[in-house]
This record gives structure tokens, sequence and C-alpha cells, in this order.
């Protein structure tokens, strides 16, 4: 099984340090810091850069948002091998709902499945929350308990 944290970060150093720190700091997040999970940094908005330097961009701009966020080919190369991916955490209007979508969009061929679990997802407005479940229905992603991913990240095969 792979574990693929999308960390976010809003390019602020000192922002993204405390941040981290007040994870580590609570055993609850433990899971998140343990050697076996890979960390990867999307936008804000819980997508890849683009591979390619966009033209109102300035070249160092661009190299500074390289150091930051992952671009979109490395996202796939960490993900082709796995056909199923669920997602949980972050809010589920924005970053979740973002994420999702764009797996959707641009990586299917390699997905057979996309999961969340409503559970471990914060959300802030009721009305927003029903209409991004909405989408999610149209993206194909299926909602799952806790247990029954545990299930699934047990069986090779459902």
């Amino acid at each position: 099984m792979h574990i693929l944290v999308h960390d976010c970060s809003c390019g602020n150093i000192i922002t993204d340090s405390l941040e981290i720190v007040t994870l580590e700091s609570d055993p609850l997040f433990a899971v998140f810091f343990d050697e076996r999970v890979e960390h990867i940094v999307t936008t804000p908005s819980g997508v890849p850069i683009p591979d390619n330097k966009p033209e109102k961009i300035s070249p160092e701009q661009w190299n500074l948002l390289n150091r930051f966020y992952i671009a979109h080919l490395a996202l796939e190369r960490k993900i082709q091998p796995h056909d199923r991916q669920i997602f949980i955490g972050g809010v589920f209007e924005n970053c979740v709902a973002n994420a999702i979508s764009y797996y959707s969009a641009f990586y299917k061929q390699h997905i057979e499945r996309l999961f969340y679990i409503p559970d471990l997802c914060v959300s802030f407005d009721e009305t927003e929350k029903k209409k991004t479940e909405q989408r999610m229905m149209i993206n194909n992603c299926r909602t799952i308990t806790i247990n029954e991913s545990l299930t699934l990240c047990n069986r090779k095969y459902d």
C-alpha cells in the first residue's frame, strides 16, 4: 500500500514550519509522520503546478514554485502504479474536492477507483457540501467509511 499525503503550502516558510511543528506535536497526527508515508506539496487549492512554465510567470518565480510544489507529471508518476486512491482530510469543499476532480480529469487512465472518507474531512458549509457531493458522484468518487477503507487497503481486489 502507498500512502501519499498532499501537504499544502502557502509559500511562506515560517507559516509552513509552524503548521508542521503544530501537527508533529499532536499524537493524533503521528500517522502523517510515519516513515512509510510519502509527502508531496500541492498548491493551496489541492492541485499540482503545471509541468511547463506559464508565460506570465518570471523564471525566478517559476524556480521558486518548483522548489515548493509538485508538478503534474511528477504526481502522475507517484500515483501511476496504484489503481485506487482514497482521499481523507482537508476541507471537503475545497482542497479535497479539487484534488479528486483533478485526479478524475487527468489521471483516470491510471486509477480504477476513487474514494473519500467523509468522516475524515472538514466541512464548513452544508449547502456547498451537498453541491460538492454531487460533483464527486459525477467524478465517480464513492464515499466509504473508515472501516471500509481499512478493508480495501488490506485486499488486492474487491
